[in-house]
């Protein structure tokens, strides 16, 4: 059984479709750990509040030892040794990280962005 022509062109399209999507959401998931971290990075504490003891890091996935390298060595920068700094994985993050630490939370998640633009729910 030949597929018509106007079949072979929509199953194709349908095809290089599913590729672009799937490789933009890889790159917009890379972008946005990376500004998470720069900005946990660049973060610098108040004077008149107390540094926390525990920073959360909720991503979709393992992050890479890179990445948890840098949030470590930026947690000792800004708030001692005495920080603990727990890695957790949360697949519904659909992609990106949140990094809570106190009452300040870094939010660059996609579900979040997501649910801000009224898309989900």
């Amino acid at each position: 059984m030949m597929l018509s022509v106007f079949s072979r062109i929509f199953l194709m399209q349908f095809i290089l479709t599913v590729v672009v999507v799937f490789i933009l959401w890889k790159v917009l998931e890379a972008r946005l750990v990376e500004f998470a971290i720069r900005r946990f990075e660049i973060w610098e504490p108040e004077e008149d509040r107390p540094l926390p003891k525990e920073i959360f890091v909720t991503s979709h996935k393992n992050l890479k030892s890179v990445a948890k390298q840098r949030i470590l060595r930026s947690s000792l920068k800004n708030f001692g040794p005495q920080a603990k700094v727990h890695f957790q994985v949360d697949k519904s993050n659909l992609g990106g990280v949140i990094i809570k630490f106190g009452s300040d939370e870094i939010e660059y998640c996609l579900r979040e962005r997501l649910k801000a633009s009224g898309i989900l729910k």
